[in-house]
């Protein structure tokens, strides 16, 4: 925010005529990066550019000793026994999808600085996947491969199928992925 500030008033210092300039959005986008990369003052979409808030919420639920295991790449001596809560998958400004809702952790894993997550609806119809790329501060999802749905033959599964194929276009459609606590709701995301 600061950077910014200090881009646009050099900028309305260099006169009128700059007002009139078709690249100015350039110009002030350009100064911005600069007062970032070499005064290092950061700006407020910084932390969404490296996306460092993706991990976040995992690191409260994983514990500092498993994440701290995990960021080095070792084992930890003791494997702990960890309370995964129920979650749900969502994408920002879209109706929730009912069968991506209330998902349950079957399987945690760890190869390296990445954690393995496999979730399970409680019909054991729908599966959903993701790992946590400690290494590149990154959830790490791939909509072709991660996500299944099975159509068990009745009524109630074509509309779940349906729900996860809605899903699947709002996520192709450039959807951001929220992964949320199903008990809270969101209001402190994993």
């Amino acid at each position: 925010m600061l950077a910014q500030q200090m881009a646009f008033a050099a900028v309305a210092r260099a006169g009128e005529a700059w007002h009139r300039v078709p690249e100015l959005p350039i110009v002030q986008a350009l100064a911005v990066k600069a007062i970032e990369e070499v005064f290092g003052v950061e700006t407020r979409g910084a932390n969404c550019r490296r996306h460092l808030y993706e991990l976040e919420g995992f690191k409260k639920i994983l514990g500092g000793d498993v994440v701290a295991h995990t960021q080095n790449g070792t084992v930890p001596m003791e494997q702990p026994t960890l309370e995964i809560p129920d979650i749900s998958i969502r994408i920002r400004r879209k109706e929730n999808y009912a069968p991506l809702e209330g998902l349950r952790c079957r399987h945690i894993g760890y190869v390296g600085k990445t954690v393995y997550m496999n979730f399970e609806s409680h019909q054991a119809d729908v599966g959903f996947r993701f790992a946590l790329d400690f290494g590149a501060k990154r959830i790490v999802f791939d909509l072709f491969v991660d996500v299944g749905v099975r159509d068990t033959g009745t009524a109630e599964s074509a509309e779940r199928v349906l729900e996860v194929k809605r899903f699947q276009r709002d996520y192709f459609s450039n959807g951001q992925l929220y992964i949320v606590n199903t008990d809270t709701g969101g209001s402190d995301r994993p």
